[in-house]
């Protein structure tokens, strides 16, 4: 199981590594972006996009497969629940409707809640105060948005403080699943 583990340590930073490259080749592509789902309206950088939703969400779906094997059932279900958001994001455009832009903004910001959540069990299960601390991060950036999507019904700040918050979330959370397979490596070995 250890061999195993340390296996899916490599392929969590490899991912994390592929998803920076796409990600950074999409910004270079098109600096003037203030989302993601930005990324995927021009042609150009659409690839990229796709890409690197495609590492999150093979990312989400292999912690929740491989934590549901631990028996951590439920951060598992929060996992794939948060893959399956990911997978709406893609598939509604960031354009049209109001309707359909604020659905794909409940996508993404579902796609955090419910990998915030799962963190945040684990957090509790594990007794592991990084998770935790990476959870009450995304709760705290997801209330954030909701308050200034409320009150002002846009992103009201500058557009290069949206990229920041949205990018530290995604790596928080990428990092985070870094951290659950390290912190069940080290529970298996002093087993």
């Amino acid at each position: 199981m250890k061999a195993k583990l340390a296996n899916d340590e490599f392929l969590i930073r490899a991912s994390i590594v592929f998803f920076a490259l796409n990600i950074g080749v999409a910004y270079v592509l098109y600096p003037h972006w203030e989302t993601f789902s930005h990324l995927a309206l021009q042609t150009y950088t659409l690839p990229f996009f796709l890409l690197a939703m495609g590492a999150t969400i093979f990312l989400l779906t292999h912690t929740g497969r491989r934590l549901k094997a631990q028996e951590l059932h439920k951060a598992g279900i929060t996992m794939y629940m948060s893959a399956i958001c990911v997978g709406l994001v893609v598939l509604i455009p960031y354009r049209g409707s109001n309707t359909q832009i604020a659905l794909h903004n409940l996508a993404a910001l579902l796609f955090v809640i419910f990998a915030a959540t799962g963190l945040a069990w684990l957090a509790r299960k594990l007794r592991d105060v990084i998770l935790g601390f990476s959870a009450a991060l995304q709760f705290g950036i997801c209330a954030l948005e909701l308050v200034f999507l409320a009150r002002f019904n846009e992103h009201p700040v500058y557009p290069w403080v949206w990229v920041v918050l949205q990018l530290l979330v995604t790596f928080l959370l990428l990092l985070s699943l870094l951290r659950i397979f390290s912190t069940l490596e080290d529970q298996k070995s002093t087993l």
